[in-house]
């Protein structure tokens, strides 16, 4: 952030993302910091009680889709339809629907989960099946994420991400700098940091579990 902005402050604000966004756009970064924002996000779920909306910076929001996608979209159309309708609301409605709405919201979001896990099993496995041809093929990445147990990558010419563990990094003994999201080798003093752009090998392509391995090109 940092380095694409005048942004210093430690903590950032809703209002801050965009601007972050729009600098990064057409940088070299930009793949990276988007992914990085996308996954500071909290994910999302259905409440009765009305708590904003984070990534639009709106203090009042509903959920509401035209046209109907969702379950907890057709559940807003009809409470608006019911409530701009003719006659009044009664209160007996009302109270009606506020016992049922928490359980439903609640329904929404579990169901919601149960959609996005299977949306990304099946991302992952054919992102897998489209690189079991290419193992051992070398291929130009960027770092989008570094841990204590290696680096997650993605690759510049596709959109698949892989991960690179770091025992796979034998040219040195390399140890995580928390602070810095770094890893650092101890003699060589080479540095794996977000951002960075490097060369992978495709190791290994494990379908049934839907994992794509990295190693480092065999010097």
């Amino acid at each position: 952030v940092k380095a694409i902005t005048n942004i210093r402050k430690k903590h950032l604000s809703v209002k801050d993302l965009p601007y972050i966004l729009d600098k990064a756009r057409g940088r070299p970064e930009e793949d990276v910091v988007n992914y990085i924002v996308l996954r500071s996000l909290k994910q999302a779920r259905y409440s009765i009680q009305n708590v904003g909306h984070f990534g639009l910076a709106s203090e009042c929001y509903t959920h509401f889709t035209s046209p109907i996608r969702r379950y907890s979209d057709l559940v807003v159309h009809r409470i608006l339809r019911e409530v701009l309708g003719r006659k009044k609301m009664k209160e007996e409605r009302m109270k009606e629907l506020e016992e049922a709405l928490p359980s439903t919201a609640f329904h929404c979001s579990r169901r919601e989960r149960i959609a996005d896990d299977a949306e990304r099993a099946v991302v992952a496995a054919m992102r897998a099946w489209f690189m079991k041809g290419k193992v051992g093929e070398e291929l130009v990445a960027r770092i989008v994420g570094v841990t204590p147990q290696g680096i997650k990558v993605r690759l510049k010419d596709f959109y698949v991400d892989g991960f690179l563990h770091v025992s796979y990094l034998t040219d040195d003994y390399y140890i995580y700098n928390e602070r810095n999201l770094q890893l650092v080798g101890r003699r060589k003093k080479r540095r794996f940091s977000i951002g960075d752009e490097i060369t992978v090998r495709v190791d290994k392509v494990d379908l049934d579990q839907r994992e794509i391995i990295f190693g480092l090109p065999r010097t």
